[in-house]
């Protein structure tokens, strides 16, 4: 634990200081990081087409529509960039009118299409003509095979009855099953739309790389080859999950990369502010600042209150290691209520994308991730660099090719991978860089623009589809540099995600940016 005593004040500052800037950017009438994009788009407002049955009481069919831009002028079947929202699952909406990220694919010869799902908090409802007369019913329960497959109850079960076993992520079989639905439109419709199945590019952060993982490595192997993914561009990434309330599987993940290992400190990794996104379930009531309406009961207390006591509410985290997190409320039949065993152990074809990449290599022909995050406030932990090292772990074994860019963190392993100094927001930043078919080295066009930035990211899709583009033929804005992340549980300022990263990925000058600055290590 001395190894780690060198850099608590650090901690203390940049933790105390991210916190200062959140609440500075929230009192502003826009919070600068949040804004709008600085350079926008044309403003083109995105063809609708509804793919699902489901709506929100009072609300619109939004989460269960598509927006798609196609090239001006290009006739036939084209390939697509597809964009599932970040937002933790539980918040965040599809975008609808062009940004610059729009505009630029599809100066570039593709169709963007934007995708909306539904959200774990809310109740949905959808219209029942069962009877002969229309209804509405409540959302049905959604089951998980053992293949990873999801199907709708039949039996009258609906996602009331759903029993969370520890966090408000439990809740994503909706967003998953939505996301295939919507998928399996686009490939049904695919001439009328446009579009190549068989020419996928996904590109998102934060959940939306969840979902992205989910139909590019569980779904596709039982689609019988109804389409193909040519690349993940992922920022901000998640590989497993929870990631909030996290238990074994991702403090494993993060212990592989650690000098200390299982020993690792857990007040090396997350502070004061963030025990109870990390250790607990911010569904529960009292549990975040402001909390989230939650129409459904997604709170298991006794789960929740052990954890709160063990790890939080004395903060007794800074006494106990990643071991002490493995081990408490770990997600394992022998803490499953015997009813329910065989659904829980099915939950992890959603959640262990780790092994869906192993069993399914080929899912995608290339993977790009770039994770600048390495403080640990909220919203370091989450999006940490640590996971996007872990994609080129993953792929290593299992002989996928990447290209992936993460920032060093405090207790990482030595490591002797090669560094690329860019900028991000104009600040300087030092990345990790590794990649199995040398991506850089190979593509010189890549060394001449922002590590992650729209410009990189378009060059690597329109590599996976073997196309040489030609960035002078469009307008980029300044530093595009991503950060596709989730607000902060404690935010007290409903922030959309349309606004936020309408421009893929930007991070506008602001709070952000210094909280950034302040959770580097190289400080």
């Amino acid at each position: 634990r001395l190894k780690f005593a060198a850099m608590s004040l650090l901690r203390v500052e940049r933790g105390l200081m991210a916190r200062l800037l959140w609440v500075l950017c929230l009192a502003l009438p826009i919070c600068p990081s949040l804004a709008q994009p600085t350079v926008p788009g044309s403003g083109k407002l995105g063809e609708k087409h509804v793919f699902g049955k489901y709506f929100r009481q009072g609300f619109d069919n939004d989460d269960n529509s598509l927006w798609i831009w196609r090239p001006n002028g290009v006739v036939g079947q084209m390939p697509a960039v597809l964009y599932y929202h970040p937002g933790g699952f539980s918040g965040g909406k599809p975008e609808k009118v062009a940004g610059q990220k729009m505009d630029a694919w599809t100066t570039f010869g593709f169709a963007y299409i934007s995708i909306g799902y539904r959200l774990t908090p809310y109740r949905y409802y959808y219209n029942s003509t069962d009877d002969g007369q229309t209804t509405q019913k409540l959302e049905e329960f959604v089951e998980v095979s053992e293949q990873g497959m999801l199907s709708l109850n039949t039996n009258g079960k609906t996602m009331a009855d759903f029993e969370v076993y520890s966090g408000r992520q439990d809740l994503i079989t909706k967003c998953m099953y939505d996301a295939v639905q919507s998928l399996e439109y686009i490939i049904a419709n695919a001439v009328a739309l446009g579009v190549d199945p068989q020419r996928l590019i996904f590109q998102t952060g934060s959940a939306g790389t969840g979902i992205s993982n989910y139909l590019t490595y569980g779904y596709q192997p039982k689609a019988k080859l109804a389409f193909h993914t040519k690349a993940l561009i992922f920022a901000s990434a998640q590989l497993v999950y929870p990631v909030e309330g996290l238990m074994q599987k991702a403090w494993e993940i993060i212990a592989d990369h650690m000098e200390l290992g299982n020993n690792t400190p857990l007040d090396s990794i997350f502070d004061p502010s963030a025990c109870k996104q990390e250790m607990c379930n911010v569904a529960c009531p009292g549990f975040e600042s402001k909390p989230t309406a939650w129409e459904y009961d997604a709170c298991n207390s006794t789960w929740n209150q052990a954890r709160y006591v063990d790890f939080c509410s004395t903060n007794g985290f800074k006494t106990k290691t990643i071991s002490d997190a493995i081990s408490h409320g770990a997600y394992i039949p022998a803490n499953w209520p015997k009813d329910t065993w065989e659904y829980h152990e099915n939950m992890k074809k959603l959640w262990y994308h780790d092994l869906n990449i192993a069993a399914y290599p080929q899912g995608a022909d290339y993977v790009f991730v770039a994770n600048p995050l390495n403080g640990s406030s909220q919203q370091d932990l989450p999006h940490m660099s640590v996971f996007a090292q872990s994609y080129a772990t993953v792929c290593k074994k299992a002989g996928c090719r990447y290209t992936v860019y993460y920032t060093n963190y405090e207790g990482m392993k030595g490591s002797s991978v090669p560094q690329v100094e860019s900028e991000k927001e104009t600040m300087p930043l030092t990345w990790n860089y590794e990649s199995n078919f040398a991506w850089r080295e190979t593509f010189s066009d890549v060394q001449d623009v922002h590590v992650a930035s729209l410009q990189e990211q378009i060059l690597f899709g329109c590599m996976s589809v073997a196309w040489v583009c030609d960035l002078s033929t469009f307008t980029f804005g300044s530093h595009t540099a991503p950060t596709m992340t989730d607000p902060p549980e404690s935010s007290s300022t409903v922030i959309s995600h349309s606004a936020s990263y309408s421009a893929l990925f930007s991070v506008h000058a602001g709070a952000l940016a210094f909280a950034l600055l302040h959770s580097r290590l190289s400080l």
